[in-house]
């Protein structure tokens, strides 16, 4: 969850620092050390998921409503009544506002990690 909201963080500073300026230019922008250190913290993430791959969720069972877009992703996310829920659904959202994470998988993260909540 940290990892994909700080994304979403980073993004979010990006965007209003280097007005204009395209995300795949990071190397190059005022916020380079920022997104250095954003890679190696992500690395050190996908090292720890490839060695403990946690127990997949079953299937989101619309206890929240249907969830076909990512608007309803947010609306389902806080019927939940969970903030890390809604955290994840907004970041995933601005993501795609962003054009850096297509729909389809911005909604199929965002349903597993509705589906993992019901499993609590």
């Amino acid at each position: 969850m940290h990892a994909l909201t700080g994304l979403h963080a980073m993004c979010e500073v990006h965007h209003l620092v280097c007005t204009g300026e395209p995300f795949d230019q990071w190397e190059t922008s005022i916020t380079a050390p920022w997104w250095s250190a954003y890679l190696i913290a992500g690395a050190a993430c996908a090292a720890l998921t490839e060695t403990q791959q946690p127990e997949g969720p079953g299937n989101y069972d619309e206890s929240y409503g249907p969830v076909d877009s990512i608007d309803s992703l947010v609306s389902a996310s806080i019927l939940t009544g969970d903030t890390h829920d809604v955290k994840i659904a907004v970041s995933l959202r601005r993501l795609v506002e962003f054009g850096l994470l297509e729909e389809a998988d911005a909604l199929a993260t965002g349903l597993r990690r509705l589906a993992a909540g019901m499993l609590v």
